[in-house]
């Protein structure tokens, strides 16, 4: 699936506004529902690979600063599909990812990967590796 760069820039800047409180609370809320399992290791101990931010960045400030900056200027996007316990689900998302330099996450995760709907719809972010790193 191709994405135009207007698509993709219209993301970026609604995700960004969403994650610095300046729209979409309602949509801020239910992504921070998702973004909470990456809180701790229980939290999402039932998924297959599961990454935990650093303590210093396990609140909803800290987690939204990531993510305006992963938005505002992210170090990569690919077009793909969300998924629901690994099974994609036919609709239409952007993945970005910033790579931060330093660790963000409890596994040495440099990387904030995010998700967003089509329309630009904040949908969850986590800590990951680079993938020449390993997935997490």
């Amino acid at each position: 699936m191709k994405m135009t760069e207007p698509s993709k820039h219209h993301i970026f800047r609604r995700v960004y506004q969403t994650a610095t409180g300046r729209r979409d609370g309602d949509v801020w809320d239910e992504a921070w529902e998702h973004i909470q399992e990456h809180l701790s290791e229980t939290a999402g101990k039932d998924k297959a690979r599961h990454s935990v931010f650093l303590k210093r960045f396990r609140s909803r400030d800290r987690v939204g600063d990531l993510i305006a900056q992963a938005a505002n200027g992210p170090s990569g996007s690919e077009a793909s599909y969300l998924t629901v316990a690994g099974m994609a689900t036919g609709a239409p998302c952007l993945n970005f990812w910033r790579w931060f330099g330093e660790p963000i996450g409890e596994g040495g995760e440099q990387m904030l990967w995010v998700v967003a709907r089509q329309d630009g719809k904040l949908v969850t972010a986590y800590p990951k590796k680079r993938p020449e790193d390993g997935n997490s």
